[in-house]
């Protein structure tokens, strides 16, 4: 989204055509400013913790309150949708 906001056009494919020009006057690319994957996991070694980490996603299939309220039939994993209009 960002590349796309710097080129000011989402008609472009950012995987080939230059995101603009730099400060030497050549083209810049996507890959030139993508991250590698080391910068990522060395980004990530120092500022999450396993703790963190566990604490925020260990439960994230459970949903927010508000998932988890929405009643359905015992022994059912999914919902019984309601065919009229919403009450």
């Amino acid at each position: 989204m960002v590349a796309y906001s710097l080129l000011g056009k989402v008609t472009v494919d950012i995987t080939t055509e230059p995101l603009g020009i730099g400060n030497d006057g050549n083209p810049v690319y996507l890959r030139d400013i993508w991250p590698t994957n080391k910068e990522i996991s060395d980004i990530i070694a120092v500022s999450l913790s396993r703790d963190q980490f566990l604490k925020r996603y260990g439960e994230v299939s459970k949903g927010p309150k508000q998932w988890q309220a929405i009643e359905i039939d015992a022994g059912s994993a999914t919902y019984r949708w309601n065919d009229g209009p919403p009450t």
